[in-house]
C-alpha cells in the first residue's frame, strides 16, 4: 500500500504555554475527562496526564512570579535559582546599582554550581530565557562591562544598603589619610621620583632628608560637609619649633601626634577613635565611620558611639568621598599658600628660594595646613559624596560590613 507524502509528514508536537498547562489542570479538577480536553487543545491524552502529574511544579512556577508565556517549565533546580537571580536583581535595583549580562550570567553560574550543576554555561539563549521566565523584559543593561562593579564589590554594595540607610548625612563620615612634604621646591611636585643619574648615595640622602620633612595629616568629614579638626603625625616629639608653645602640643590648631616613621599606626588610630568616641558620648550621638583596610585601621578596642564600614580594597579611589576631589582641593589650596609664604619670605629678606624653604619650619606648615583646610568649601565636600553615594536610596551604594 502507498503512503502519500502528506500522511509520511510526523506531525509537529505542540508545545503548550504555562498559561494553557494551568487551564487544563483546571479543567482537570472541574471533572472533564482527559480525551474532552485532548481534543480541545490538539494534544494526546498521554500529554494531559503528563501535565496533570506535574500540577505541583506549574502551581510552583506561578507562585514564584513565572512569565505566563514560557513553554518549558523549568525544573525544581532552576526555580531554585531563578529565585536567588530574582532577589539579586531586585536588591541592586532598590539599591540603584549597575547591573549589567555579564554580571547576572555570573551569579547565575554561581548558584547553578552551588545547586550541583556544575557544567552551567551561562550563555547568550539562557539569559534571553531568563529574561523571559522572570518579566525582565523592560530590563535595560548595557552590553560592556567595563564601567560596571565586579560581582564581588556589587554584593559588597548591598550587604551594606540597610547599614548605610540607618544613619543621617550629619553621622556618616569618612576619614582617610595623605602624605605631604613640609619643603619642597613650589617648582617640583611634592612627590617627585628620584633623578636616574644620581648616584646611589646621593638617592639614600636625598630619600633621609625627604624622610625627616615627611607628614602624614588624617582627615575626617561628614556627608554635611562638617570638618573635623585635622590631625598631623610627625617624627619628632618636641620639634625646635614648638618652643614657642612650651612644646604643648594643645595649643596648635591640629591633633598632633608622632612617631619615628610620622605614618599612622594602630596606636595612634586608636587614640583618635578613643578620643573622638568620648566626645561623641557627650553629644549622645552614634556615626558611621567610613574608612579603607589599612592596617593601621585596626584596633582591638570596641568603640561604644562609632561604627567602622571598611572599604572595597580595590575600589577606595572611586568609592571614598575623600579621595572624590576633597584631599586633591586640600592639596591645591595648601600649595597656593606655600608658595605665597615662600614669595612673602623672599620678598620680606630679600633672600633665595632656598634659603625660604630652609627657614620654615613645622609650626608654619601647620598654620599652611590649618589654613588650607578651612579653604575646602563645604559644597566640595557634599558634591564629592553625592559622587559615591546616591542620594535617592536613602544614601546606599557602596559598602560591606562583612568584608
Amino acid at each position: 500500500m502507498e503512503v502519500s507524502k502528506s500522511e509520511s509528514v510526523k506531525k509537529k508536537k505542540r508545545r503548550l504555554r504555562l498559561e494553557e498547562k494551568l487551564k487544563i489542570i483546571d479543567a482537570v479538577d472541574r471533572g472533564f475527562s482527559y480525551a474532552e480536553i485532548a481534543s480541545q487543545y490538539g494534544i494526546s491524552i498521554g500529554s494531559i496526564a503528563y501535565i496533570n502529574s506535574n500540577k505541583q511544579t506549574y502551581l510552583s512556577a506561578i507562585e514564584k512570579g513565572y512569565n505566563l508565556d514560557i513553554k518549558k517549565t523549568p525544573t525544581e533546580v532552576t526555580q531554585r535559582c531563578d529565585q536567588e537571580i530574582k532577589e539579586f536583581i531586585e536588591k541592586s535595583l532598590n539599591a540603584n546599582l549597575p547591573l549589567s549580562r555579564n554580571l547576572i550570567t555570573t551569579v547565575a553560574k554561581e548558584s547553578y554550581t552551588d545547586n550541583g550543576k556544575t557544567n552551567f554555561k551561562g550563555s547568550n539563549g539562557y539569559y534571553n530565557r531568563l529574561k523571559k521566565r522572570l518579566n525582565l523584559k523592560k530590563l535595560k543593561l548595557p552590553e560592556d562591562d567595563a564601567a560596571v562593579d565586579s560581582l564581588k564589590l556589587h554584593k559588597w554594595k548591598l550587604a551594606s544598603f540597610e547599614i548605610i540607610s540607618e544613619y543621617t548625612q550629619n553621622n556618616i563620615y569618612n576619614l582617610d589619610e595623605t602624605g605631604l612634604l613640609m619643603k619642597k621646591s613650589p617648582e617640583c611636585t611634592f612627590f617627585d621620583d628620584d633623578n636616574d643619574d644620581e648616584s646611589e648615595e646621593v638617592k639614600q640622602k636625598k630619600r633621609e632628608k625627604k624622610g625627616r620633612s615627611w607628614l602624614t595629616i588624617i582627615f575626617i568629614c561628614n556627608m554635611s560637609g562638617v570638618k573635623e579638626k585635622l590631625k598631623v603625625i610627625n617624627r619628632y616629639e618636641k620639634p625646635r619649633a614648638l618652643r614657642r608653645y612650651n612644646f604643648d602640643h594643645t595649643k596648635l590648631p591640629v591633633d598632633y601626634y608622632f612617631n619615628d616613621n610620622a605614618i599612622m599606626t594602630s596606636d595612634i588610630f586608636q587614640s583618635i577613635i578613643m578620643k573622638w568616641n568620648e566626645e561623641l558620648k557627650i553629644q549622645n550621638r552614634n556615626v558611621l565611620l567610613l574608612l579603607d583596610k589599612l592596617k593601621g585601621h585596626h584596633i582591638d578596642f570596641v568603640p561604644s558611639n562609632i561604627k567602622f564600614l571598611y572599604l572595597h580594597p580595590d575600589s577606595t579611589p572611586v568609592i571614598q568621598p575623600l579621595e572624590a576631589g576633597i584631599i586633591k582641593e586640600f592639596k591645591d589650596h595648601y600649595i597656593s599658600r606655600y608658595r605665597k609664604c615662600l614669595l612673602e619670605e623672599m620678598e620680606k629678606t630679600a633672600t633665595n628660594i632656598q634659603f625660604a624653604i630652609k627657614k620654615l619650619n613645622i609650626v608654619n606648615v601647620i598654620q599652611l595646613i590649618n589654613f588650607a583646610w578651612q579653604d575646602v568649601k563645604t559644597e566640595t565636600i557634599c558634591d564629592c559624596w553625592k559622587n559615591v553615594l546616591d542620594q535617592k536610596t536613602n544614601f546606599a551604594s557602596l559598602f560591606d560590613h562583612n568584608y
